[in-house]
């Protein structure tokens, strides 16, 4: 990614803490996987090489 590239994200405030989309890491360059375990949902956010 170049230093002055602007890339857009979708935020919201919540409790001081800016919240973003989980797949907004893939703009990033970050490779985003998603698991399924009964009623829990984890992602798993790993960095492109």
């Amino acid at each position: 990614m170049r230093e002055n590239q602007r890339i857009d994200m979708t935020g919201e405030l919540i409790d001081s803490k800016t919240m973003i989309k989980v797949r907004d890491f893939e703009k990033l360059g970050y490779k985003v996987d998603f698991m399924q375990e009964d009623n829990l949902s984890t992602a798993i956010i790993k960095k492109n090489q």
